[in-house]
């Protein structure tokens, strides 16, 4: 599982704090812990891959994750930064790649 970020070069912080939320089957909903994610260094250089005014990050967020159960699973993404609206972020996604078989 992977946090997909893709900001302008005028995003004012230098990370994201984000929280994932899932609803599973037969479970109810349980937030997933709470995740800081660095975009620029200390120095102000963005650590995402960039082109022009644009950078894009990729960070794991779970590896060798597996749904406990067949049915609709709702994950959704909430940022706690202390503005509603932040300048800059354009797009933010979460992949879900299939694994090997364990």
């Amino acid at each position: 599982m992977m946090f997909n970020l893709r900001h302008k070069g005028n995003y004012p912080y230098r990370n994201i704090w984000v929280q994932l939320i899932r609803e599973a089957p037969n479970e109810g909903v349980s937030k997933l812990k709470k995740k800081e994610f660095k975009l620029a260094e200390k120095d102000g250089r963005w650590t995402g891959n960039g082109l022009g005014n644009i950078y894009d990050h990729r960070f794991p967020i779970k590896q060798n994750f597996r749904f406990g159960r067949k049915g609709t699973y709702e994950i959704k993404m909430v940022h706690l930064m202390r503005e509603d609206n932040l300048k800059g972020i354009m797009d933010v996604g979460l992949r879900i790649s299939k694994s090997a078989q364990l």
